[in-house]
């Protein structure tokens, strides 16, 4: 049964990255290529849920996350129609497993961390440095891991975050980085391991 979840999974996460790229002209990617590179993300994450296979609900959240990735990394941006429903993905399957208080707290809170931080640093240094779709992103994540693990999944992502950024800068001297993959990293790294903190 694994197996068939995983390859599902992986399909899943290549049909929503081209679909969304043949939907947004504006993001300058060929369907193709977003579903092969957000496959090719998810694949990993794949990997990963089969040394615990024994929880597909976590799925959803892998195929959103691999077109995200990739996505985030050529246009720094986490498009509306992916990250949305993971959200609701998240809502519902939490909802379902009879967690559906935990799953509701976890997007709100996720949400409400990032786009704060993301205010109050606009407003303190005047650049929108934090993005609406790290916040949406964030909640996601929370509502399929809950409010509890957040602040693991933003102290990870962020050290990814510092360590990616030091990297870019020595590479090509810019300072702007795509925050999704490591959020993404982070979640996948919190589901493997949970409560660390």
């Amino acid at each position: 049964m694994a197996l068939p979840l995983a390859f599902l999974t992986i399909l899943v996460s290549a049909i929503a990255g081209g679909g969304v790229a043949w939907a947004r002209s504006d993001l300058r990617l060929r369907p193709a290529e977003a579903a092969l590179g957000g496959g090719g993300v998810t694949a990993g994450a794949v990997a990963l849920w089969l040394t615990r296979p024994e929880d597909p609900a976590i799925l959803p959240l892998f195929a959103g996350l691999g077109p995200l990735v990739w996505i985030d990394l050529r246009r720094h941006l986490l498009p509306d129609p992916l990250t949305l429903p993971l959200i609701a993905a998240g809502v519902l399957i939490g909802a379902l497993a009879g967690r559906g208080g935990e799953a509701v707290l976890g997007a709100a809170v996720g949400y409400a961390a990032f786009r704060l931080v993301g205010l109050a640093w606009e407003r303190w240094r005047g650049v929108d440095a934090l993005g609406h779709g790290d916040a949406k992103l964030l909640a996601a994540i929370g509502a399929f891991l809950g409010p509890w693990l957040l602040p693991q999944v933003i102290l990870i992502a962020a050290l990814a975050g510092i360590a990616l950024a030091l990297l870019t800068r020595a590479a090509t001297g810019r300072d702007e980085i795509a925050f999704g993959p490591p959020l993404a990293a982070a979640a996948a790294v919190t589901w493997v391991t949970g409560a660390l903190i």
